[in-house]
């Protein structure tokens, strides 16, 4: 019993930086203004030759795309007065994988989340109290765990993200669809290596205010918690 308690708490501390990066992916991916200050900031209308409202009904395009079954993406625009298909076959193909790896983190949230949901209701259920505390001291040591992984991928990304963004490609797909044309695919010119050297420090940047925020909670919970117990001694005293 009590070796089943351990990896429960264990994959517990585990869980918390899939649930906060999961979430904040989540919420990347589905913000608008993630591509509109992308497109904005690395004038993306002038290397695709496609007005900008065309470039953001093409990334709404892509936002329903990820969050459906449809298969293939079909995203048209208006290109020099002539109706176009946003993107050509190759484009496409890789899209499909973007999707499914999109879709893995989604899977992967929901399921830690509901995990930490259920080990947070079962520990207050039989434990109440001490649960809490339990709950506590385990996220402190999940944010410890995230703080860690954060450093890291700042670190690889301030000192050579072109490496990282290599081997992110090499470990996440198993062919070479992702390697495009800067000047014929508009996939790559919409979304070019800065875009997602930007939009990796936000992720950053948004993991590390909220593990920040429970660690604070944490330990002020554990700090009150301690001081509630001392009172309650000293007045059976």
């Amino acid at each position: 019993m009590r070796v089943a308690i351990l990896l429960a708490e264990i994959l517990f501390v585990l869980l918390l930086p899939l649930t906060l990066v999961s979430s904040n992916l989540r919420y990347v991916v589905n913000d608008p203004n993630t591509y509109a200050n992308g497109f904005a900031k690395y004038g993306v209308a002038a290397t695709t030759g496609i007005a900008e409202s065309e470039l953001l009904r093409g990334a709404a395009g892509l936002r329903e795309y990820f969050n459906s079954d449809q298969e293939p993406i079909s995203v048209q625009v208006e290109k020099d007065g002539r109706t176009v298909d946003l993107f050509r076959t190759r484009e496409v193909a890789h899209l499909r994988d973007v999707k499914g790896l999109i879709r893995l983190f989604y899977r992967g949230q929901v399921t830690s989340l509901t995990y930490m949901i259920c080990f947070v209701a079962v520990a207050i259920a039989f434990e109440r109290g001490s649960g809490l505390r339990r709950i506590a001291r385990l996220a402190l040591w999940g944010c410890g765990l995230t703080l860690g992984i954060l450093v890291l991928v700042a670190l690889l990304s301030v000192t050579d993200f072109d490496a990282l963004f290599l081997r992110f490609h090499l470990i996440s797909f198993s062919n070479d669809l992702w390697m495009l044309d800067p000047r014929e695919d508009n996939l790559i010119m919409m979304f070019p290596q800065g875009f997602f050297y930007d939009t990796t420090l936000r992720l950053v940047i948004l993991t590390l205010v909220e593990a920040i925020l429970v660690s604070t909670a944490s330990v002020g919970f554990l700090i009150a918690s301690r001081r509630k117990r001392r009172k309650g001694v000293g007045v059976a005293h």
